[in-house]
């Protein structure tokens, strides 16, 4: 994973002025404290951003300074930024709200991480400290200027998790489609994780439910030389309600890997679409998709209202014809025309990988 180098700055705290780091990436001004949870982590480098996070590289001081990753909020991003159609008590309340997202990903972290699963990052910490970001003033629509409130300042949730060595399967892909054998490869492992996620549970209530992964892109993806992957960003995470058909909230996905149930009329998200787990089957057959073509799936949505894709892979003769039926069935428009299920699919890629193996 390549870091971007940041420069150190002062800002103004309402305890004076405190040292931090200011990361430059693709034009924007990204901040966070050189030291973090009491001194315990120093910050070294910024790895990206997203529609809901920072992430960055630190070292554990206390802990023989072993390198981690920390992902904290991303309050200046698309979710929750303090624009000035919105004025102190919205953007609280965006504040609060992507907080919570945090809170979940935790949650799931430490449960998928406890069932031993190599291809779950590993959760080595979760604190609050304060945003940088947070600290400047704002001005709403009449030039009012303001300041959150100290509460959310002082308290940003701060995820830390294990430091992987390798590059994220888009960086890959951009050098060199993988071809059919390590597909394969990579698709067995997320199957094995989301044939664990959909499965059934009981709620404390006696609700049965499961989990949806929802987001899955290769961009949260880090891949090994030796092609074993990590999930590295569970904030998109659902919980689908069996006895209600829904999912528990709003969901989020990336344009080109969301199936067609959750299209409206044009490229615009439906609310709280009804989706299960044939949704997180069509995100995986898409990533197999722009795995085995170097084309971003976003590339195969047709203009069309609603959109449809066309993941047409016919005219390239070095897949074989049974990737080809795999990503064909996940991704079929109609979900009663797809894999049912994670073991269904999970049961072909085995099958399909064991003739490359044999």
């Amino acid at each position: 994973m390549s870091q971007t180098l940041g420069q150190i700055k002062t800002y103004d705290t309402v305890n004076g002025m405190e040292e931090a780091l200011c990361f430059v990436h693709e034009g924007k001004e990204h901040w966070v404290k050189r030291y973090l949870n009491n001194d315990r982590y120093q910050v070294c480098g910024f790895l990206g951003t997203g529609g809901l996070g920072c992430v960055y590289t630190a070292y554990d001081r206390w802990n023989c300074d072993n390198m981690v990753v920390i992902k904290t909020p991303y309050y200046m991003g698309d979710y929750c930024f303090p624009c000035v159609s919105r004025g102190k008590a919205v953007f609280e309340r965006q504040i609060n709200s992507l907080n919570k997202i945090y809170l979940r990903e935790k949650k799931h972290l430490v449960e998928l991480s406890n069932a031993g699963f190599d291809s779950v990052v590993n959760l080595n910490d979760f604190f609050y400290d304060r945003s940088v970001d947070l600290c400047k003033s704002f001005h709403n629509a009449a030039r009012v200027k303001y300041q959150v409130a100290e509460n959310y300042r002082e308290n940003t949730p701060f995820l830390v998790m294990k430091y992987i060595r390798g590059k994220t399967l888009g960086k890959i892909i951009e050098e060199k489609p993988l071809g059919n054998y390590k597909t394969l490869v990579i698709a067995k492992q997320i199957l094995a994780l989301m044939k664990y996620m959909h499965k059934r549970r009981v709620s404390n209530k006696g609700k049965e439910y499961y989990y949806l992964l929802c987001d899955l892109k290769a961009e949260n993806i880090i891949v090994t030389d030796d092609m074993h992957i990590s999930l590295i960003d569970f904030g998109a995470v659902k919980i689908y309600w069996t006895a209600h058909g829904e999912v528990d909230i709003p969901i989020f996905v990336t344009d080109g890997y969301a199936a067609p149930e959750v299209y409206s009329g044009s490229l615009e998200f439906i609310d709280n679409p009804r989706i299960d787990e044939r949704f997180d089957l069509f995100t995986l057959g898409a990533l197999m998709s722009y795995c085995l073509t170097g084309i971003k799936p976003r590339d195969f949505l047709t203009n069309t209202t609603p959109p449809q894709y066309n993941f047409d892979l016919d005219n390239y003769d070095n897949i074989t014809k049974n990737v080809k039926n795999i990503v064909k069935k996940s991704t079929m428009h109609q979900r009663q025309e797809r894999y049912q299920n994670s073991s269904t699919m999970l049961y072909e890629v085995l099958n399909e990988l064991s003739r490359f193996q044999g």
